[in-house]
């Protein structure tokens, strides 16, 4: 295994050593040592954008609030939970483990330390996969300049979905996934690569085993384990047709059988699979994180750009590897495909360019790339070499394909193919004058220096000033306006924020049940038309507004789109015959009601803030 510590950038002889001052040499080491902060810093930096308010439009309420229920009834729901505007239909909770492991970290730490154990349990699943991939990367070359900004790139694009959702477990079991196929295709004479962690490892049977054991568990914590299937499928089909049907992609293409088996050990057997059915209907067309990025609400063109730096360059990186593997590219083309469909890949979509690099990272050796920059930039005879070439004769004092740097070099050049190659290399020199134009030491401790100083610099930006005292909750969390309700225990049926829905699915558990809620277990025709009618308050809506007896809505700016269902029930709180009310009115919601007998005290003595 190559060395995880960069080499020492020493002066060359003792002669230059003992004419630089101690002071000086002290300093040099300690230069030295900075490829051992990247890491570090990295986990800072992936901490700082994890580390993000708790709200109540986060999918971990209504996650939790599920999880209390299987909790409570000892088995999994198959049927929609806590909705009143539509008949319980059959409902695959796919991501049922999840959901009691996050109703046990609420129950552990309560109302007011559980989002705290919350935010600690995604800091560390949305550390891990890039710790595994920095790991996978350095078993093939030395620390470089280039991995810390790469994986800062990386965890940037990623930031938006770290959040505490099933999504958490989707990208550690992946990422798991394509370090064992990156070792899957490893050779113990592989540059770089001791026999201790080539494919043979880990063909033993109990890591073949704990593979096929990690799909049934990953089935049980969300459904996305269908991109693991994909990604398994798309390298069994690439490996035995570049390995020609060998033993060792027959083997693959057993696990991956055997993957599928795996699979249905779940509660629902083979119905399983009908959860990701709606994927593709009306009601996730309207949901933001199923649309493509350039669709309104835009994700930001930064996160495409982004995106698109980080496939470039594995792609780059497989293309100029002699031994790439087409499994690579397909799964580059793959989650690009699945990231311009729906703009939630965008964090597997990194995953997956970072894990291609590292596979490749051979290539990216900044020492190869110095080499090749300084021989591209060196002049020369253009007119004598281009003369050769056309005369198909070898160039004099030009690098043979033989000669070029491994990575570079073609796999069985014809002669034909050797005057390709040799073209765009016609400035390199002799291999002795390749290896005689390393990268200087100097530039090597700036570039690490240089390298410390922007992920601390960008660690301190992104953290907040106030951050301490350490919150986990927003302070915009509707607990307020939750209390109000539960204590003047209102009558009837409630209309709801489909924005807020999943903390009051967690708060209410049910009691009152709700019109709509975040998971999307309930026939299309709720959320599109009807929630969205009642929004805009037409003819339609008011029909639905006549079985409710009271509204729950989200602080809201006159431009959004629950200002129509506003105006509407402030338009019938006034005038000769009233029928609605507000009785709540603070920074963390609005609460509306008919003016029902019996409660006149609370619409004649509203809680709402006074100016």
């Amino acid at each position: 295994m190559v060395t995880t510590n960069p080499v020492p950038l020493t002066p060359p002889d003792a002669a230059v050593s003992s004419a630089i001052h101690p002071t000086s040499l002290r300093l040099l080491r300690w230069l030295d040592l900075l490829p051992q902060f990247y890491l570090p810093l990295l986990v800072l930096l992936n901490a700082s954008f994890a580390w993000q308010l708790l709200g109540a439009g986060d999918d971990f309420w209504a996650h939790a609030a599920i999880g209390r229920w299987i909790w409570q009834h000892g088995q999994v729901p198959r049927q929609t939970l806590f909705i009143w505007s539509a008949r319980p239909i059959p409902w695959i909770a796919h991501s049922w483990l999840t959901q009691l492991t996050f109703y046990l970290l609420m129950a552990c730490g309560g109302e007011h330390y559980g989002p705290y154990l919350a935010q600690l349990l995604n800091v560390l699943l949305s550390t891990l996969p890039f710790i595994l991939i920095w790991r996978c990367w350095k078993q093939r070359t030395a620390v470089t300049s280039l991995m810390p900004l790469v994986f800062a790139l990386g965890i940037w694009c990623a930031a938006p979905r770290f959040r505490p959702r099933p999504e958490l477990f989707t990208a550690l079991f992946l990422t798991l996934l394509l370090v064992f196929l990156i070792h899957w295709h490893q050779k113990p004479t592989d540059k770089g690569i001791h026999a201790s962690n080539s494919g043979e490892r880990w063909q033993h049977p109990l890591t073949l085993a704990g593979i096929v054991l990690m799909f049934t568990v990953w089935a049980n914590y969300h459904g996305a384990v269908a991109v693991g299937l994909m990604i398994l499928f798309a390298t069994v089909a690439c490996d035995l047709i570049q390995d020609r049907f060998n033993p060792h992609s027959r083997l693959l293409a057993i696990i991956g059988l055997l993957a599928i088996g795996a699979v249905f050990l779940n509660p629902w057997g083979a119905a399983y699979w009908s959860a990701l059915r709606p994927v593709h209907s009306a009601m996730f067309s309207r949901i933001d994180e199923w649309k493509p990025f350039w669709k309104p609400p835009l994700l930001g063109i930064q996160y495409a750009w982004g995106e698109a730096a980080l496939v470039m360059i594995a792609l780059i990186a497989w293309l100029f590897n002699r031994d790439r593997r087409w499994a690579h590219l397909a799964w580059l083309m793959l989650m690009s495909a699945s990231f311009l469909s729906a703009r939630r890949h965008l964090w597997l979509l990194a995953l997956v360019s970072l894990s291609v690099m590292a596979a490749n990272a051979t290539v990216l050796d900044t020492q190869i790339l110095w080499k090749v920059w300084k021989w591209l930039t060196q002049p020369r005879p253009r007119h004598r070499v281009e003369k050769q070439i056309v005369a198909n004769e070898q160039p004099d004092e030009v690098l043979s394909p033989e000669n070029l740097p491994e990575p570079l070099r073609a796999t069985q050049p014809s002669a034909r193919s050797t005057q390709h190659a040799v073209a765009p290399f016609a400035p390199l020199k002799t291999l002795a004058q390749m290896e005689a134009l390393p990268k200087p030491p100097g530039l090597q401790r700036l570039a690490r220096v240089g390298v410390v100083i922007c992920l601390v610099n960008w660690v301190l930006v992104i953290t907040p000033h106030d951050i301490l005292p350490l919150k986990a909750v927003s302070h915009l969390l509707p607990t307020r306006m939750v209390a109000f309700v539960q204590r003047n225990h209102l009558p009837g049926r409630m209309f709801n924020d489909y924005e807020v829905s999943s903390y009051l699915q967690w708060r209410f558990a049910g009691h009152p049940p709700l019109f709509i809620d975040l998971l999307n277990a309930y026939p299309e025709h709720l959320l599109v038309p009807d929630y969205f009618d009642v929004l805009a308050a037409n003819k339609h809506g008011q029909q639905w507004l006549k079985k409710c007896d009271y509204v729950v809505l989200r602080h809201y700016n006159t431009n959004e789109g629950l200002a129509p269902l506003g105006k509407f029930l402030d338009a019938h709180s006034h005038g000769p015959h009233p029928q609605w009310a507000r009785i709540y009115k603070h920074a963390d919601g609005n609460v509306w009601m008919r003016r029902t007998p019996g409660y006149e005290k609370l619409w004649r003595h509203p809680n709402v803030d006074r100016p």
